[in-house]
Order: C-alpha cells, then sequence, then structure tokens
C-alpha cells in the first residue's frame, strides 16, 4: 500500500535516530570504562589511606599504653636479686673459708721460720760454747765475788726457765747487770746464753763493780761491760 505523506513523515525521525554514526558510540565506551578505572583507584588509595591511618593510630596506642606484661617483667629482677644475693653469701663463706685456710698456712709457715731460727741460733750456741770452751776462764778474786756474813761465797742457782738477765733483775733491780754475773762465772759457763738451772753460780759484789740500779753512771757501765762479753763471743 502506498503510505501518505505525513505518516513518512512522522516515521522519518526514528530513522535519523537509526542513522547517527557507529563511531560515536565506542569512544563514550572508552570514555565510561577511563571513569569507572579511575573510580576503582580512587576507592583503593582511599582505602589505603584509611588502613595506614588506622595502622598508624594503633601503633601509637600501643607505644603510649604500658604494656600489660610490665608487672610481670619488673617481678623478675626481685627473683634475680635473690638469686644473686643468695650467690654473693655463698662466695662470701667460700673466701672466709679461703681466708681462714690462708692464715692457718701463714701461722703455720711463721711457726716454722721461728723453729728455723731457733735451730739456727741453737747452733751458733753449740758453736760458741765450742770456741769458749777452748779458752778457759780464770776463777774470781775474792774481792769480786758476794760473801755471807759467815765469810762463805754466796750460792743461787736459776730458777725454772730463768736467764741470767732475769736473775740480774731479780737480785740487783736491773738486767744489764747480767754481765758482772757472767764474768765471775766464766770459769764454769761457756757461753750466757745456756746456762743449766742445776750450775751453782756466784754473785758479784756489788761494791767492788760499783752496782746501783738507781745510778745512770752504774747502768751504762754495765751496758759497755755487756757489749765486751758478746763481742768476746762473736769472734
Amino acid at each position: 500500500p502506498v503510505q501518505s505523506d505525513s505518516e513518512q513523515t512522522a516515521e522519518q525521525p526514528e530513522q535519523i535516530e537509526d542513522s547517527r554514526p557507529i563511531a560515536e558510540q565506542p569512544e563514550k565506551t572508552k570514555i565510561s570504562q577511563q571513569n569507572s578505572k579511575k573510580g576503582l583507584w580512587a576507592g583503593v588509595v582511599c582505602a589505603l589511606l584509611i588502613v595506614g591511618i588506622f595502622v598508624g593510630w594503633m601503633l601509637l596506642s600501643n607505644r603510649q599504653q604500658p604494656p600489660e606484661t610490665q608487672p610481670v617483667i619488673a617481678a623478675q629482677p626481685q627473683i634475680e636479686e635473690v638469686t644473686l644475693n643468695d650467690s654473693i653469701a655463698e662466695e662470701v663463706d667460700a673466701d672466709s673459708s679461703l681466708l681462714c685456710t690462708q692464715q692457718e698456712a701463714e701461722s703455720a709457715a711463721k711457726d716454722t721460720i721461728v723453729q728455723e731460727k731457733i735451730s739456727i741460733e741453737q747452733e751458733k750456741t753449740a758453736h760458741a760454747t765450742k770456741d769458749v770452751q777452748t779458752e778457759p776462764a780464770e776463777r774470781p778474786k775474792e774481792e769480786q765475788i758476794l760473801h755471807n756474813p759467815d765469810g762463805t761465797p754466796t750460792i743461787v742457782s736459776l730458777g725454772a726457765g730463768e736467764r741470767l738477765t732475769l736473775l740480774s733483775e731479780r737480785l740487783y733491780g736491773d738486767k744489764n747487770f747480767w754481765g758482772y754475773i757472767y764474768e765471775v762465772n766464766a770459769f764454769q759457763i761457756p757461753n750466757p746464753n745456756v746456762v743449766s738451772s742445776k750450775l751453782k753460780l756466784y754473785l758479784p759484789d756489788a761494791v767492788y763493780y760499783h752496782i746501783d740500779a738507781q745510778d745512770p753512771a752504774s747502768v751504762k757501765r754495765a751496758r759497755q761491760k755487756q757489749h765486751e762479753i758478746l763481742q768476746k763471743i762473736r769472734q
């Protein structure tokens, strides 16, 4: 059938819409895809920023707040301190024991040295005794020795552990006068350091030797006498 002009005119716009260029459609598609990509990247960046802010806030919160396990950590040094104190006490006991052992060893060493010195002195004394025995002394004169009221010589003996110095101090008031006791008994005493307690000793006359413990000059002469005796024995 033949269409009228009015119907053809009404249908013409639809034909114009269908006849738009096909090239415009891909361009719009590309633009929409690019916009969607930009939106996607913007969303990812925003999400990363949010996550970074959250993580940073958590880290700052953890730094500012004290850890919950702090009391347990604080208690550990106390346990170590107690153990350390026990170790120190054990070390002190060990040091004390070592110190006692060292002191005992030093004491034993000192005793040994003293015994050796005594042995050396005894050997020297024995040697000096032999030398003196080769030179017999003369008996004292009567005026040199002390006499009893009846005219007999005064005889004494050394007490237990007593030496000539102690005998001199006991009888004359000063130990420096022992040299006069030795002089009047030199004929029977080889060495003044070795005197038997069984030996009968003569006593020097105080008037003859001017023995006076209160007189400094008398004490000085006695010291000179004992120096001469010791020098003679050592030769």
